[in-house]
């Protein structure tokens, strides 16, 4: 058995499903580099979603929040320092 994968299409489906689950907790609001604000899940790499202004992200954080049973909603300023925290 050396050399044989032990991943599955099964397996890979309950990676993918408990790793949805860990979206509800903490979402960033963070300016990217293309001068577009983006909504990053906390632990994760890709955005979201992404914005072109700093207010209509929040406001989708927060209504994303909400949907995910209360999580919290972390606000970055252009430098990347947190200027901001909003408990929904």
């Amino acid at each position: 058995m050396l050399g044989k994968s032990i991943y599955t299409r099964r397996l890979g489906s309950v990676v993918a499903k408990n790793a949805k689950r860990r979206l509800s907790g903490k979402f960033h609001v963070i300016a990217s580099n293309t001068k577009r604000w983006t909504v990053v899940s906390e632990g994760s790499v890709r955005p979201i979603r992404a914005f072109t202004s700093k207010t209509q992200a929040l406001t989708f954080a927060k209504r994303f929040a909400i949907s995910k049973h209360g999580a919290e909603v972390i606000v970055h300023s252009i430098d990347g320092q947190v200027s901001d925290r909003v408990a929904v």
